[in-house]
């Protein structure tokens, strides 16, 4: 009777570890799948798209009526210059230079959804590769000494750490161009005869969580 009891125990035992090995075995490979599904929530709202999309709309009609292409090009070559870019919160950023139509500007960065309050808008040069670089603490960066330029009412500004949901976006973005980020350099985006300084992003990060990215071209 002993022995059969002790059969049962080693058993129940030996099916228990069994299964939960399967139940660690299929949540460790879920998990990616779970992570991914989220930042692709997060990071690809069609509707922070949209939104993101009308805040270019709107610098562009400005920077095209700008005939010498001064206004765009003074905003490459300041605001976008360095790897690390510029940062603005909402209440600031309709009252930058670049911006021409104030009031234009303020009914779309206002916007009356609670879910799409903008809590920052970033620029920074289209190869991201050196700054990705830099937030990479285990190999390369220094990401705890890490700050952007925040603007403010007549070009003001100050050194800010970047916010932990951009960086975290940054560090998921994926690039064609970065084969090994050893090899990034810390270049600045004027050379207009590299293809990939011809771009830069616009990032948009909501309340919500919700972040948008879009694209500006800088040389035709």
């Amino acid at each position: 009777m002993k022995e059969k009891r002790a059969f049962v125990i080693a058993e129940t035992i030996i099916v228990g570890v069994f299964v939960m090995s399967m139940i660690t075995f299929i949540y460790m490979n879920m998990k990616p799948l779970i992570g991914m599904y989220e930042s692709q929530e997060k990071y690809h709202e069609i509707s922070a798209m949209y939104y993101t999309d009308e805040i270019r709309n709107m610098m562009m009609y400005d920077f095209k009526k700008d005939i010498n292409s001064l206004l765009l090009n003074s905003f490459r070559n300041n605001r976008v210059k360095l790897y690390s870019g510029s940062i603005y919160k909402p209440e600031n950023f309709c009252l930058q230079y670049f911006i021409i139509n104030k009031e234009y500007c303020r009914a779309v960065i206002n916007n009356p959804s609670r879910e799409f309050k903008i809590k920052y808008i970033y620029f920074v040069p289209y190869n991201i590769c050196y700054l990705k670089k830099m937030l990479t603490v285990e190999k390369y960066g220094n990401s705890g000494n890490l700050t952007v330029s925040e603007y403010f009412e007549n070009g003001r500004r100050s050194q800010v750490r970047l916010p932990r949901e951009l960086t975290e976006y940054l560090l998921y973005t994926k690039t064609n161009y970065e084969k090994d980020l050893s090899t990034c350099r810390a270049e600045t985006n004027t050379d207009n005869s590299n293809r990939l300084n011809k771009y830069f992003r616009m990032i948009v990060l909501y309340e919500s969580g919700y972040i948008g990215e879009v694209e500006f071209k800088v040389y035709e």
